[in-house]
């Protein structure tokens, strides 16, 4: 009881907190020995990412080089100052080490007599237009998806980079992200990865609108795209040509192009290494400027929907359109002509559509609902058809076709209870105020997940939910 009360509340942080709880053995899952499978048959497999249309990818590449791009205003990099460090340093979280075993612990002790050093190499950088080879090479360690896992697609691969590369990183998002915000070149319809945004204000614009047709006696038709490995699968000469297009002067896309290429990884498993791969497509996994590239990447995808809404998540896709129950042929055809714009759009970007992950389902009254023919045609994407669902999950909230929330209520109060039973089996040998911080930390962000959206759920499941509240207070 004394070890478990020292080890959460030396806990400063959410990180910490889960640290502290894996010690204890109390946020940890049974145990499954999992098989790995051979380091250089993993590392084959990561790096193996096709090309899905050279012609469709070549023809966009050509494309967005004949745009014309505007001469004034363009985004240069500028100089990178003592305070630009600073700031970078202070938001340094992982103390995991890349290839030159420098970690963020040594960098934020170290940083006042190591600044002028770093100063001028990131400066140079960015002036020269070179990203050092050596922050180039990731280590890369897989990560099981499951319990017994054994195949290579059955393990997720984590990328440790050189601290300093993403040091730079930071400082390089900090500027493109400040350039394209004061030029309002980011598509509004994106949640990923944008300061203000969440997977709650992607949900709250989807199930509005939603909502609002609804309340105009209307049904919702709700398609949830997936896409395969999108991050690993981008073109590095088609998100170069689309920089451009945004405004990005000659020296920022040679650094870019710096940075994409030549990169290198090797896979680490029990101290067994690979040999050292190429990596010919996609943004660097585990880097800071990734996630922004890739939304930079489909930042134009609003070309592909002309009749219906969307909203992205990263690369989360929701598509809908709302329509009168008589007007449901009319309805599916739109979808499907769109769903056939975005096939095209996604060959052209070497993005493949997963259907059978892709969710289908019709949203509405119960009795508004029952107008719908039994033998409503299918939605098809990429010549598969894909079947209505009467409850989908789509973003970690799971939508029923009555938008009453019940699904989500069941769903939520099974995995809190389950979280609230980890607690209960140390319940004898844990203080109240360890067990309340447990609970704060493993059972209450459950339930409060996404609330906002959920407002208006039926007294039966705000019931339901207030039972496991109850339980775990």
């Amino acid at each position: 009881m004394r070890h478990a009360r020292t080890l959460l509340a030396n806990s400063s942080s959410t990180k910490t907190m889960w640290q502290a709880l894996k010690k204890l053995n109390v946020a940890n899952k049974p145990h499954t020995p999992c098989t790995f499978p051979h380091v250089e048959d993993l590392n084959k497999h990561y790096v193996s990412v096709p090309l899905t249309d050279v012609e469709a990818i070549q023809a966009a590449v050509d494309k967005y080089e004949s745009l014309k791009v505007p001469v004034n205003d363009k985004f240069h990099f500028n100089y990178v100052y003592p305070s630009d460090l600073l700031q970078a340093v202070r938001t340094l979280r992982s103390n995991a080490c890349g290839v030159d075993c420098i970690t963020s612990f040594m960098i934020k002790n170290c940083i006042v007599e190591l600044s002028p050093a770093i100063l001028h190499i990131f400066n140079h950088s960015l002036q020269h237009g070179v990203f050092p080879d050596l922050w180039k090479i990731a280590k890369v360690r897989p990560l099981p998806k499951k319990r017994g896992a054994s195949q290579l697609k059955e393990f997720r691969p984590i990328s440790l980079l050189c601290i300093l590369g993403k040091l730079l990183e930071k400082i390089v998002h900090a500027q493109t992200v400040s350039y394209l915000n004061s030029n309002g070149l980011l598509n509004p319809l994106q949640s990923g990865f944008k300061a203000g945004h969440s997977t709650a204000s992607a949900l709250l614009k989807v199930t509005g609108d939603i909502r609002e047709a609804m309340g105009e006696r209307k049904l919702a038709l709700l398609v949830l795209y997936d896409f395969s490995n999108a991050f690993p699968s981008v073109h590095h000469k088609l998100l170069l040509s689309k920089l451009k297009c945004l405004g990005f002067s000659d020296a920022v896309l040679n650094w870019f192009e710096s940075y994409l290429s030549g990169r290198k990884q090797f896979v680490e498993v029990n101290n067994i290494i690979s040999s050292l791969l190429d990596i010919e497509l996609g943004v660097p996994q585990g880097s800071v400027l990734g996630p922004l590239l890739y939304c930079l990447y489909v930042n134009d995808i609003d070309v592909v929907f002309h009749s219906s809404k969307f909203h992205l998540y990263a690369d989360d896709l929701q598509n809908y359109i709302t329509f009168h129950p008589p007007d449901y042929q009319t309805a599916i055809d739109t979808i499907n002509t769109e769903a056939n714009n975005l096939v095209q759009f996604a060959a052209s970007h070497n993005l493949i559509i997963n259907s059978a992950k892709t969710q289908v389902i019709i949203v509405g009254n119960a009795k508004l609902l029952k107008k719908l023919p039994s033998n409503i045609p299918c939605v098809t994407v990429g010549n598969v058809n894909l079947p209505f669902k009467e409850s989908v999950v789509n973003l970690g909230l799971t939508i029923d076709c009555n938008l009453n929330w019940e699904a989500h209520s069941r769903q939520i109060s099974k995995k809190a209870l389950g979280a609230l039973q980890s607690i209960r089996r140390y319940r004898t040998l844990l203080p109240t105020d360890v067990k309340k911080k447990l609970t704060e930390c493993l059972v209450f962000p459950i339930i409060d997940y996404c609330s906002p959206v959920t407002a208006g759920m039926p007294d039966q499941g705000i019931t339901r939910i207030q039972r496991v509240r109850e339980e775990a207070v």
